[in-house]
Protein backbone atom coordinates (compact mmCIF):
# COMPACT_ATOMS: atom_id res chain seq x y z
CA UNK A 1 0.00 0.00 0.00
CA UNK A 2 1.53 3.43 -0.87
CA UNK A 3 2.43 5.36 2.11
CA UNK A 4 0.15 8.29 1.42
CA UNK A 5 -2.78 5.74 1.21
CA UNK A 6 -1.73 4.53 4.04
CA UNK A 7 -1.42 7.90 6.06
CA UNK A 8 -5.41 8.51 4.76
CA UNK A 9 -5.97 5.18 6.14
CA UNK A 10 -4.56 5.83 9.41
CA UNK A 11 -5.51 8.88 10.09
CA UNK A 12 -9.14 8.40 9.78
CA UNK A 13 -8.62 5.15 11.89
CA UNK A 14 -7.34 7.19 14.17
CA UNK A 15 -10.31 10.39 14.30
CA UNK A 16 -13.05 7.31 14.39
CA UNK A 17 -11.13 6.35 18.01
CA UNK A 18 -11.36 9.91 19.02
CA UNK A 19 -15.37 10.26 17.78
CA UNK A 20 -14.44 12.29 15.20
CA UNK A 21 -15.99 11.14 11.27
CA UNK A 22 -13.91 12.81 8.91
CA UNK A 23 -12.02 12.15 5.95
CA UNK A 24 -8.73 13.54 5.45
CA UNK A 25 -7.40 14.92 2.10
CA UNK A 26 -2.98 13.70 1.98
CA UNK A 27 -1.27 15.19 -0.47
CA UNK A 28 2.55 14.85 -0.37
CA UNK A 29 4.97 17.86 -1.50
CA UNK A 30 8.48 18.79 -1.23
CA UNK A 31 8.92 15.93 0.96
CA UNK A 32 6.46 16.48 3.50
CA UNK A 33 2.85 14.60 3.28
CA UNK A 34 0.15 17.38 3.96
CA UNK A 35 -3.04 15.79 5.77
CA UNK A 36 -5.78 18.17 5.66
CA UNK A 37 -9.04 18.35 7.58
CA UNK A 38 -12.36 20.04 7.61
CA UNK A 39 -14.51 19.89 10.72
CA UNK A 40 -16.68 23.01 10.59
CA UNK A 41 -18.53 22.48 13.64
CA UNK A 42 -15.07 20.12 15.69
CA UNK A 43 -12.33 22.54 14.11
CA UNK A 44 -12.39 24.08 17.86
CA UNK A 45 -12.00 20.70 19.43
CA UNK A 46 -9.21 19.57 17.36
CA UNK A 47 -7.65 22.69 17.07
CA UNK A 48 -7.05 23.34 20.77
CA UNK A 49 -5.77 26.53 22.83
CA UNK A 50 -2.84 28.17 20.06
CA UNK A 51 -3.22 24.89 18.30
CA UNK A 52 -2.14 22.50 20.96
CA UNK A 53 -4.44 19.72 20.24
CA UNK A 54 -3.73 20.10 16.44
CA UNK A 55 0.29 19.87 17.46
CA UNK A 56 -0.14 16.68 19.27
CA UNK A 57 -2.17 15.04 16.75
CA UNK A 58 0.32 15.61 14.26
CA UNK A 59 3.30 14.13 16.76
CA UNK A 60 1.19 10.69 17.50
CA UNK A 61 0.56 10.70 13.55
CA UNK A 62 4.13 10.76 13.14
CA UNK A 63 4.79 8.19 15.54
CA UNK A 64 2.68 5.73 13.88
CA UNK A 65 4.21 6.27 10.70
CA UNK A 66 7.56 5.86 12.03
CA UNK A 67 6.42 2.52 13.85
CA UNK A 68 4.71 1.42 10.75
CA UNK A 69 7.50 2.13 7.66
CA UNK A 70 10.60 2.31 9.85
CA UNK A 71 11.59 5.81 9.01
CA UNK A 72 11.03 9.69 9.95
CA UNK A 73 8.29 11.08 7.32
CA UNK A 74 7.47 14.53 7.69
CA UNK A 75 3.79 15.43 8.26
CA UNK A 76 1.89 18.22 8.28
CA UNK A 77 -1.78 18.24 9.91
CA UNK A 78 -3.99 21.34 9.12
CA UNK A 79 -7.65 21.64 10.12
CA UNK A 80 -9.57 23.99 7.69
CA UNK A 81 -6.75 26.15 7.14
CA UNK A 82 -5.20 27.08 11.00
CA UNK A 83 -1.99 26.71 9.88
CA UNK A 84 -1.68 29.16 7.42
CA UNK A 85 -3.72 31.73 9.54
CA UNK A 86 -1.60 31.39 12.22
CA UNK A 87 1.44 31.62 10.17
CA UNK A 88 -0.29 34.96 9.24
CA UNK A 89 -1.15 36.32 12.86
CA UNK A 90 2.79 35.10 13.87
CA UNK A 91 3.78 37.11 11.07
CA UNK A 92 2.27 40.56 11.97
CA UNK A 93 2.92 39.81 15.61
CA UNK A 94 6.61 39.97 14.87
CA UNK A 95 6.31 42.97 12.55
CA UNK A 96 4.06 44.55 15.35
CA UNK A 97 6.89 43.73 18.12
CA UNK A 98 9.82 44.60 15.64
CA UNK A 99 8.41 48.53 15.72
CA UNK A 100 7.08 48.71 19.19
CA UNK A 101 11.12 47.44 19.90
CA UNK A 102 11.99 50.09 17.18
CA UNK A 103 10.25 52.90 18.34
CA UNK A 104 10.54 52.16 21.99
CA UNK A 105 14.80 51.42 21.53
CA UNK A 106 14.60 48.30 23.86
CA UNK A 107 14.01 44.64 23.77
CA UNK A 108 10.35 43.47 23.16
CA UNK A 109 9.25 39.94 24.86
CA UNK A 110 6.55 37.70 22.88
CA UNK A 111 4.32 35.65 24.81
CA UNK A 112 5.77 31.64 25.19
CA UNK A 113 5.66 29.82 22.08
CA UNK A 114 6.36 26.03 20.61
CA UNK A 115 9.88 25.75 18.76
CA UNK A 116 8.41 25.64 15.09
CA UNK A 117 6.32 29.03 16.27
CA UNK A 118 9.80 30.57 17.77
CA UNK A 119 11.52 29.39 14.39
CA UNK A 120 9.02 31.21 11.92
CA UNK A 121 9.35 34.52 14.17
CA UNK A 122 13.28 33.88 14.06
CA UNK A 123 12.95 33.72 10.33
CA UNK A 124 10.11 36.66 10.00
CA UNK A 125 13.01 39.13 11.91
CA UNK A 126 15.48 37.93 9.90
CA UNK A 127 14.14 38.51 6.44
CA UNK A 128 11.34 41.34 6.70
CA UNK A 129 12.54 43.65 9.11
CA UNK A 130 16.95 43.68 8.67
CA UNK A 131 17.35 46.15 11.36
CA UNK A 132 16.06 43.95 14.54
CA UNK A 133 17.45 40.68 15.91
CA UNK A 134 15.89 37.79 17.88
CA UNK A 135 16.96 35.38 19.95
CA UNK A 136 14.75 32.74 22.07
CA UNK A 137 15.09 32.87 25.63
CA UNK A 138 13.77 30.77 28.74
CA UNK A 139 13.54 27.21 29.23
CA UNK A 140 10.71 24.44 28.63
CA UNK A 141 7.30 25.37 27.79
CA UNK A 142 8.12 28.88 29.32
CA UNK A 143 10.61 29.81 26.59
CA UNK A 144 9.85 33.24 24.09
CA UNK A 145 11.64 35.06 22.05
CA UNK A 146 13.05 38.51 22.16
CA UNK A 147 12.95 41.13 19.56
CA UNK A 148 15.87 43.73 20.06
CA UNK A 149 16.83 46.35 18.05
CA UNK A 150 20.14 45.55 16.41
CA UNK A 151 21.98 49.06 16.81
CA UNK A 152 21.05 48.34 20.40
CA UNK A 153 22.82 45.00 20.95
CA UNK A 154 25.89 46.30 19.13
CA UNK A 155 26.14 49.61 22.05
CA UNK A 156 25.61 46.89 24.92
CA UNK A 157 28.43 45.25 23.02
CA UNK A 158 30.48 48.61 22.86
CA UNK A 159 29.74 49.53 26.45
CA UNK A 160 30.49 45.84 28.06
CA UNK A 161 34.07 45.98 25.78
CA UNK A 162 34.58 49.31 27.16
CA UNK A 163 34.02 48.27 30.30
CA UNK A 164 36.28 45.63 30.05
CA UNK A 165 38.99 47.32 28.84
CA UNK A 166 38.64 50.05 31.55
CA UNK A 167 38.70 47.33 34.26
CA UNK A 168 42.15 45.81 32.81
CA UNK A 169 43.63 49.30 32.49
CA UNK A 170 42.52 49.52 36.03
CA UNK A 171 44.04 45.99 37.02
CA UNK A 172 47.17 46.51 35.23
CA UNK A 173 47.71 49.96 36.88
CA UNK A 174 47.91 48.38 40.26
CA UNK A 175 49.86 45.57 39.37
CA UNK A 176 52.54 47.97 38.44
CA UNK A 177 52.55 50.40 42.00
Amino acid sequence: MEKTQELERIVKELLGHLGFDLTPAVSFEENTYNVSLSAEKDSALLIGYHGETLNSLQVVISLILFRKFNEALSVVVDIDGYRKERHERLKALAVRTSDKARFLNMPQTLPAMNAFERRLIHLFVSEVVPDMKSESTGEGRSRSVVISPKSLIDNQKEMEKGLEEDLLEKLEGKNEV
